[in-house]
C-alpha cells in the first residue's frame, strides 16, 4: 500500500470526519483529517440544506420588509448626501454682527430708538427779533414820541392855522383814533423801554441745560447700556495631556460656546464654568492632538 497511487485507491464515500487525507505543504507530505478540512470551508449549509441551495423570500426573514421601509435615493433631499448647510431649505435668519450704537443712525442695528428730544440752547431775548428762541411774543406797542394833552392842544392849534377847517376836522379825528390805541407811558413796564430780559416780571426758571445745551445737564437721562465685547476662537490656557481638566480664559465669559476638535460641547454635561475657569468632564478631557477654542462675550 505504501507505493499505491491515490487514483488506484477505492472510493470511501461518504467521507468520515476521522478519515486521513494526504496533503503536500512546503515540499513535504502530511496527512490531515477530513474534519479539519471541513472546518476551513466558510459555509457548511444554508437554512439547514447542503449542496446547490435555492433560497426563497421566506428563507431571508424580514429582509424584504426591511428594504421596503428604506427610502429611495431619489426621495432624499440634496442635503442628505451633500451634508452642506447651503443645501438646507428654510434656513434660520442669522442676524448681522452687533456694532456700537450711533446717535445719528436712522436704521440698522446701530440705531438708537426712543431717543429723548433735546431742545435747542436758550438765548437772551431780543426786542427786534422776529423769529427764533430770542423773539419776544405779544410785545406792547410803544409810540415813537410821548404825547400829552398839552402837546395835542398845541398841535391842533398849529394845524388849525395852516389847514382848512374840513381838513383839520378829518385830521383831528384821525389823531383821536390813533391816541385811543396808545398807552400811557406810566403804565408801561421797564422792559418796554429796555428790552432787557432781566426787566421782565415773572420770568420762567430755566433749567441749567437751557443755557448750556449740554446732555450732561439733562435730568432723568435715559440709561444707555454698555455694549459687550465679543471674543471669537480664543484657545483656553492649560496643558493638553489627557489628565489636566481645568483651563482658563482671558475674561469671565457670558454666552460661552466651547468647541473641541470643531464639535460644540454641551454646557453642564461636557464641561462646567466658574468665573474664567473651564473644567472638562472626565470623558471630554483633551489629550494628544486635540484642539479646543471658545467664543463668548464679556
Amino acid at each position: 500500500m505504501a507505493n499505491t497511487k491515490i487514483s488506484a485507491l477505492p472510493l470511501g464515500n461518504p467521507a468520515q470526519s476521522t478519515d486521513a487525507l494526504p496533503v503536500a505543504r512546503a515540499g513535504q507530505n502530511f496527512k490531515v483529517t477530513a474534519s479539519s478540512i471541513a472546518a476551513l470551508a466558510p459555509v457548511q449549509s444554508v437554512a439547514g440544506r447542503t449542496g446547490a441551495v435555492v433560497l426563497s423570500e421566506s428563507d431571508v426573514g424580514g429582509l424584504v420588509a426591511d428594504l421596503a421601509a428604506k427610502a429611495n435615493a431619489a426621495q432624499l433631499a440634496t442635503v442628505a448626501t451633500s451634508g452642506e448647510y447651503s443645501d438646507l431649505k428654510d434656513k434660520p435668519i442669522i442676524p448681522a454682527a452687533q456694532v456700537n450704537s450711533d446717535w445719528n443712525a436712522i436704521s440698522g442695528v446701530a440705531q438708537i430708538i426712543n431717543k429723548p428730544t433735546i431742545p435747542a440752547a436758550q438765548v437772551n431775548s431780543d426786542w427786534n427779533a422776529s423769529s427764533g428762541p430770542a423773539q419776544i411774543l405779544n410785545k406792547p406797542f410803544i409810540p415813537t414820541l410821548p404825547i400829552s394833552e398839552a402837546n395835542v392842544a398845541n398841535l391842533t392849534g398849529d394845524l388849525a392855522a395852516r389847514l382848512l377847517i374840513s381838513d383839520f376836522n378829518t385830521y383831528q379825528a384821525a389823531i383821536a383814533a390813533a391816541l385811543a390805541l396808545k398807552c400811557d407811558t406810566s403804565r408801561l413796564a421797564a422792559v418796554a423801554f429796555s428790552g432787557s430780559y432781566s426787566d421782565l416780571s415773572n420770568k420762567p426758571v430755566l433749567a441749567t441745560v437751557a443755557t448750556t445745551g449740554s446732555y450732561t445737564d439733562l435730568l432723568n437721562k435715559p440709561t444707555i447700556p454698555t455694549l459687550p465685547t465679543f471674543v471669537d476662537d480664543e484657545t483656553p490656557t492649560g496643558a493638553i495631556n489627557g489628565t489636566n481638566a481645568v483651563f482658563t480664559l482671558a475674561h469671565t465669559p457670558t454666552g460661552l460656546q466651547l468647541y473641541k476638535n470643531g464639535v460644540r460641547l454641551r454646557p453642564n454635561l461636557d464641561y462646567s464654568v466658574s468665573a474664567n475657569a473651564i473644567t472638562y468632564a472626565s470623558s471630554q478631557i483633551p489629550s494628544g492632538d486635540d484642539t479646543h477654542a471658545c467664543t463668548y462675550r464679556y
